[in-house]
């Protein structure tokens, strides 16, 4: 499938984005959102760049005719489910990848109509320019469907990550999540501030992760020093299951960031603009480089080789 037609059913933050990028990529793309507002949104834009490859439909079954079709809903497993059963009627033979954060394709699978042809394609905020996906295979997903999630993935210009197996979160929202769960744990406690805590990850963690990721870090640092700091560590880490008291009021009163203007942070326009410029200007910057050599670690000394 070398030049698939890209269907895309939902045009908000992410959906909007993964149709801009295939069309800026040259491929044929037709976008569909239940919201007026939404469609003619991205008219707009393929308007104001002249882009020829991105048609808004007006009806779902307007996107029958798409070799390759993605969900890019909100993130509520009962609206996921009810646009999957649609798309999967769509098209009987049109590849199916959902934009999920979380949710498994074995959780969707029961609603598609032969599901060997859904994957995940987890994309990152901002998806114009964010270039890495995680890609998730079912139990029940052909191994063509991968190579054609891979094809396109890679047509448009990210680097998709094949996962072994899914998982809940997959890898970067269980990484993300860990983390959060101590960042909110050490500001609960009074510890530090946000501000603090932003700052430190900043200035330490973040730069060293983003040039070699933590297990390479780990490596330089030496795992004989890692192991002494998890052993102590480990027992007095928060293991809490539930949402931390700071976050929890702020989601129950509204407070959500960004989009309504205050959250853990102030925000106007203006340093939103900013933070986003910010963090796409890391993303671009963001290259992969030549991998580390891997070998098979070395059998301990003492364990007995047959």
């Amino acid at each position: 499938m070398s030049n698939p037609v890209i269907g895309v059913v939902g045009l908000g933050l992410m959906g909007r984005a993964i149709a801009e990028r295939s069309a800026a990529a040259g491929l044929q793309v037709r976008g569909y959102d239940s919201s007026v507002d939404a469609r003619e949104a991205i008219a707009k834009w393929a308007a104001s760049v002249g882009s020829e490859e991105l048609l808004i439909a007006g009806r779902l079954n307007e996107l029958a005719d798409c070799d390759f079709i993605i969900e890019a809903v909100s993130e509520s497993l009962e609206t996921k489910l009810a646009v999957m059963r649609a798309i999967g009627n769509l098209n009987e033979s049109a590849t199916i990848m959902t934009n999920s954060s979380t949710y498994m394709a074995s959780e969707l699978a029961p609603v598609v109509r032969n599901p060997s042809r859904l994957i995940v394609g987890h994309f990152f905020n901002p998806a114009q320019v964010a270039p890495l996906v995680e890609v998730i295979p079912g139990p029940a997903t052909d191994p063509d469907t991968v190579a054609r999630a891979v094809d396109y993935l890679t047509q448009i210009g990210k680097i998709p990550i094949v996962l072994s197996a899914e998982t809940p979160g997959f890898v970067a929202n269980r990484l993300q999540a860990a983390l959060l769960r101590e960042c909110f744990a050490l500001i609960d406690q009074g510890v530090c501030t946000p501000q603090q805590l932003d700052e430190v990850v900043r200035l330490s963690l973040a730069p060293r992760w983003a040039a070699l990721g933590p297990l390479a870090v780990a490596d330089l640092g030496g795992l004989d020093v890692f192991a002494a700091l998890t052993a102590r560590l480990y027992p007095l880490l928060d293991a809490r299951t539930t949402v931390s008291p700071l976050l929890d009021s702020l989601a129950e009163t509204k407070h959500y960031g960004a989009k309504t203007g205050s959250g853990i942070y102030c925000w106007n326009s203006d340093l939103e603009r900013g933070a986003i410029e910010a963090a796409s200007a890391a993303l671009r910057a963001a290259s992969p480089r030549a991998p580390l050599i891997s070998a098979t670690p070395p059998r301990p000394e003492n364990e007995d080789i047959e």
